[in-house]
């Protein structure tokens, strides 16, 4: 067997090996190490895993919003506004659209799959027409008749309760509604004011 250790040299010159010996006790470390693992393979053994899953849910119920703005059902939104402008009392009759902001019409977007219905039901003051026309904007004792119009020339009367009807473009929808108010001209007994009146409408989906 060959020498093990490093060689060192003596007074006289010759070459002598160093033998390293075991340090005591290491050897009773090693074998009893391996008596436990052959007794317990689970130890000498990989680790083991376990998989499992997480359950991830999201639910989204059906909407629509008004003019860019979501509202939750039964809220009450704001279609927009219909502005006569400034008369005199002596006018005969006065146009306007109603607008949201600064564009025109009534848009809506809705969820896939829905076909919304808008419709006008009344306005605050509809009992106090003159002329056959369905609606009346009021100041004080003073009223004055005005109606809503589907088109731009003013033919086609809105109806309380009468759905409009929607252009669809994907899941967006829009309508334009026009009014005209008429007064009595030169004939007029209207004092001066700001007259109101407010519609109200449903949207229903």
């Amino acid at each position: 067997m060959p020498p093990i250790g490093p060689r060192t040299r003596d007074t006289a010159g010759s070459t002598r090996f160093a033998f390293r010996r075991p340090r005591p006790g290491h050897t009773g470390l090693l074998v009893a190490a391996a008596a436990f693992a052959l007794g317990h393979p689970d130890v000498a053994a990989a680790q083991t895993s376990i998989t499992g899953t997480i359950g991830v849910t999201l639910t989204l119920t059906s909407a629509c919003s008004i003019n860019g703005t979501i509202l939750a059902s039964g809220s009450s939104a704001n279609f927009g506004t219909l502005d006569f402008g400034t008369a005199t009392t002596l006018f005969t009759q006065q146009d306007a659209q109603v607008l949201t902001g600064s564009s025109g019409g009534i848009s809506l977007t809705c969820s896939p799959g829905i076909s919304p219905q808008l419709t006008v039901t009344s306005g605050g003051n509809d009992t106090k027409t003159t002329g056959g026309h369905l609606h009346a904007l009021v100041s004080g004792s003073s009223n004055v008749s005005y109606d809503l119009y589907s088109d731009s020339s003013r033919t086609t009367v809105v109806q309380n309760n009468a759905a409009l009807a929607l252009t669809a473009s994907s899941t967006t929808y829009t309508t334009n509604l026009y009014g005209r108010v008429f007064g009595a001209g030169t004939a007029s007994v209207l004092p001066a004011g700001v007259y109101t009146d407010t519609l109200n409408v449903t949207l229903s989906f």
